[in-house]
């Protein structure tokens, strides 16, 4: 069995992953990374960790009461136009959307289904300009953090969206994504701009797969 096997079922297992092991110095590179650019990508096969490392980040950044916003497409939604967009807004505090202009507010009903589309057809635009201020509101009280993991799996629609957003976003905005790319072009760096620091995780080696299943009791057979 491969490590990306091993790693499988030691999270199994357990139904955790510990990211102190192998990942220790991953996170502390993204953290430096987002502190230094703003931006950060977490790159590697299936199964390497990248959500783990992404969620000591966020957690982290919990723990210094930064807003954390955290977007994990599956695959079926890269087929769903705007699905991650409608998702992301959904998670949003409800006040965030107090300074949003009239149309901006429908733009954003529209988007979450919780009104009839018009006859003259959605204000794209006002869309654009919604998720920006929603995005510069949560800014202003505390920094923010943006998880964008499975980003592979975003669909055309909600890559664009916030494409544009993340262009128009305050410094207090951090974005990180995690990506496996499969075969199809990359989205990751598109989102975050150009000169965003690439980090790759690689797949657990086999003294590190033994000290995870050491700390957790499990039989090395599981190996």
């Amino acid at each position: 069995m491969g490590t990306r096997g091993w790693w499988l079922c030691v999270v199994a297992a357990t139904g955790n992953a510990d990211t102190t092991v192998g990942h220790g110095e991953l996170t502390k590179e993204v953290e430096r990374a987002l502190t230094a650019h703003g931006r950060a990508l977490l790159t590697g096969p299936a199964g390497a960790g990248k959500t783990e490392v992404a969620g000591a980040v966020a957690a982290a950044a919990a723990a210094r009461h930064e807003t954390v916003l955290r977007l994990a497409p599956e695959a079926a939604d890269q087929w769903i136009p705007e699905a991650s967009a409608a998702a992301l807004l959904a998670s949003v505090p409800c006040s965030a959307l107090d300074r949003l202009s009239g149309p901006q507010r429908t733009a954003i009903a529209l988007l979450r289904r919780e009104a009839d589309a018009p006859r003259a057809g959605r204000d794209h635009v006002a869309l654009r300009l919604a998720v920006v201020e929603v995005l510069r509101t949560l800014a202003a009280r505390t920094p923010v953090l943006l998880v964008l993991d499975n980003a592979q799996w975003l669909d055309a629609e909600s890559t664009d969206l916030l494409r544009f957003a993340l262009r128009l976003t305050p410094p207090r905005v951090r974005v990180l994504v995690a990506e496996c790319v499969q075969g199809g072009a990359p989205v990751g760096g598109p989102l975050c701009g150009p000169g965003t620091p690439a980090i790759r995780v690689p797949p657990l080696g086999a003294d590190e797969v033994a000290e995870l299943l050491a700390r957790h009791g499990l039989p090395a057979r599981l190996a």
